[in-house]
C-alpha cells in the first residue's frame, strides 16, 4: 500500500515526489532523494540553500507537507461520511483491546485509501464492511495464535 505524490511548493524548485507507505516515506526532489534527519526532510530552495520541510500525516488521514509555515495538503479530506463509515474497522478496538485497534487501524487507513478512489457509495459500503470482516477474522486468528502460545488452548 504505498502512495506516491508529484507536486510543486512556490520557493523549491523543481518536481517533488513523495513515496509513503505504511511505514517508511522518502521524498525526492527532481529525482534525487532528499536527505532526511529526525523526521525533517531538508530540500534545497530556489536561493540555494537548505530549508526544512516536514511531512505529517494526522488524525485525518491525509499527507500534509509544511514548508515554511504554510501546510500543502497532497491529498482531499474525505466527508463526515466517509470518516464515519472508514472507521467500522476500528471498533474491534473494543473486542480486542491493543491488538484489535491495530488491526482495525491498518484496515481503516486501507479503506480510507479506497474511498479516495472510489466515490460510489454502494462500493464504499461494501468495501467497508468487507474490510471489517477481513479485520475481524484477522483479528480472531491473532487472537487464537496467541492464546495457543500461552498455553490456553
Amino acid at each position: 500500500m504505498k502512495n506516491e505524490f508529484t507536486f510543486t511548493i512556490e520557493g523549491v524548485p523543481g518536481e517533488l515526489k513523495l513515496e509513503a507507505g505504511l511505514f517508511k516515506q522518502k521524498l525526492y526532489q527532481d529525482g534525487r532523494l532528499v536527505n532526511r534527519k529526525r523526521g525533517k526532510y531538508y530540500v534545497t530552495t530556489t536561493s540555494g540553500e537548505s530549508e526544512e520541510m516536514r511531512v505529517v500525516y494526522g488524525l485525518d488521514f491525509v499527507h500534509t507537507v509544511v514548508f515554511r509555515g504554510r501546510k500543502y495538503p497532497l491529498e482531499e479530506k474525505l466527508s463526515r461520511q466517509e470518516y464515519i463509515l472508514g472507521g467500522l474497522p476500528v471498533l474491534l478496538v473494543f473486542l480486542g483491546g491493543l491488538v484489535g485497534a491495530a488491526v482495525g487501524f491498518m484496515g481503516a487507513i486501507w479503506v480510507y485509501d479506497y474511498f479516495r478512489k472510489e466515490k460510489r457509495l454502494p462500493r464504499q459500503i461494501l468495501a467497508a464492511v468487507g474490510v471489517s470482516a477481513i479485520c475481524f477474522v484477522l483479528y480472531m486468528s491473532i487472537a487464537f495464535f496467541l492464546g495457543f502460545l500461552m498455553g490456553r488452548y
